[in-house]
């Protein structure tokens, strides 16, 4: 399921003013929908669908209610730095994972956004790791707060790497 707003797909060139009002269902072509199906067994997910999802999408509070009456003050609170590991992501998932955490957290508390690659190796679209690498780089650099990406040669599992 993928919404549009008017005849406006939401696209990851799409601003942050897009907004889904009345989710529907996209229709693909043929071609899309083969490559729609060849991701879902790849991926596990319809990468053709999430291509054309917002980065900056805007993301419903489904906190309860008792929890959004909460105030907190936010100089009393913390910095913290979010830590997204991963291996062999789908690209457009995992920028729109960082891009909301960006969005949705006061710039105030939000010393760094780590993203650790534990050993990429899966191609994408005919591109390798390397590739995307190099350039997710350059995509998170034009949106705040300060990015960390570093990149692992080996795999490691995240049990092992939280105790380096």
């Amino acid at each position: 399921m993928v919404c549009k707003v008017g005849s406006t797909p939401l696209t990851p060139s799409a601003t942050s003013e897009a907004k889904c009002l009345t989710p529907r269902l996209y229709t693909f072509p043929d071609l899309d929908k083969k490559l729609a199906n060849e991701s879902m067994r790849k991926w596990f997910m319809n990468l053709v669908a999430s291509d054309r999802i917002s980065l900056d999408r805007r993301v419903p509070d489904n906190r309860f209610e008792e929890c959004k009456k909460i105030a907190y003050n936010l100089n009393d609170l913390p910095d913290a730095s979010v830590v997204i590991i991963f291996t062999n992501e789908a690209w457009t998932p995992l920028l729109r994972t960082v891009h909301s955490v960006a969005n949705r957290t006061p710039r105030k508390l939000l010393r760094e956004i780590i993203l650790l690659d534990d050993a990429s190796d899966r191609e994408i679209r005919g591109h390798t790791a390397n590739y995307f690498y190099n350039n997710i780089v350059i995509i998170l650099w034009r949106i705040p707060p300060k990015y960390i990406v570093p990149r692992l040669d080996i795999l490691i599992n995240i049990l092992q790497r939280r105790e380096r």
